[in-house]
């Protein structure tokens, strides 16, 4: 007999699970230069690190101490994240970038879907990737935000 998941609690659950997401800050978005060859290649490199971080920040197979280091300020949120590797559903989690968007030299904006078990549970979810010390981590908000759906906001999430 397979357990049913009622479409209530799979939110919550998938924000257990995920541990990032949501929709992205705010900011203004700057012009983008010039088109040139280096310049193409380097914000094709970017948002090849983007997609692989996001993708690899969201999969269950990706360790708690992985996670960490591809959030920004991923130590605040430790022991969130690490609460939650133990969760079967974790691992049937991954995620899907559907687009990158560089908004400035250390931001983008990135719309992605979340599956649970291959299929979507939140879908075009945006989110915001930052530059931190030439790596590209999914932002904080990005991470609170979807810890609000849950109703459970670490306090790390109000700690600047």
């Amino acid at each position: 007999m397979r357990p049913s998941l009622r479409p209530s609690g799979i939110a919550s659950t998938l924000v257990l699970v995920v541990l990032a997401s949501g929709c992205g800050g705010g900011g203004t978005k700057t012009a983008q230069p010039t088109t040139t060859a280096s310049s193409t290649s380097s914000v094709a490199a970017a948002k090849q690190q983007i997609r692989q971080n996001w993708t690899s920040f969201f999969s269950g197979d990706t360790s708690a101490a992985q996670k960490v280091a591809l959030l920004q300020n991923g130590s605040r949120f430790s022991s969130a994240i690490q609460a939650q590797a133990s969760s079967p559903l974790a691992k049937g989690t991954k995620a899907q970038v559907v687009s990158v968007t560089l908004t400035s030299p250390s931001r983008a904006t990135v719309v992605y879907t979340i599956l649970l078990g291959g299929q979507p549970v939140l879908a075009n979810r945006k989110g915001t990737a930052v530059l931190v010390d030439g790596a590209w981590k999914v932002g904080d908000q990005s991470f609170c935000q979807i810890l609000g759906l849950q109703g459970q906001v670490p306090p790390a999430c109000s700690s600047g």
